[in-house]
């Protein structure tokens, strides 16, 4: 029996942006993965009860806090918020580029059948 072998390319994840100061005149590259820090943004909303419209201040400041704690170094409330918007479209982006949407443990949106699927 020959095995047959699936090739894929995978998008990495990671958006990556420039912060630039005010001035322009220091700039930082980072990036952060995009499905935690979309993830991460859906945690504030939660918390905060956010239902859409104007963000405010202690909605923006903790939004800032939890991306510093997932690697975004220095972030601001400015810099929360573009992050934020930026976070529903890299998903997107990535959604379009697979098949299927990690939603069981093993990533695959197959049905299980037998042993192996939880009753419900």
């Amino acid at each position: 029996m020959v095995k047959q072998s699936a090739s894929a390319e995978l998008s990495d994840g990671l958006i990556r942006f420039k912060v630039k100061s005010i001035d322009g005149k220091n700039v930082r590259e980072m990036a952060v993965d995009a499905l935690v820090l979309k993830l991460c943004c859906e945690e504030c909303e939660r918390a905060h009860g956010y239902k859409g419209g104007q963000p405010n201040v202690v909605f923006l400041s903790d939004m800032a806090d939890r991306m510093k704690a997932i690697g975004v170094d220095g972030c601001t409330p400015s810099i929360a918020y573009q992050l934020w918007h930026l976070a529903g479209s890299a998903i997107a982006s990535l959604k379009k580029n697979t098949n299927e949407t990690p939603s069981l443990p093993s990533g695959s949106t197959r049905r299980r059948k037998g042993k192996d699927r939880a009753e419900g």
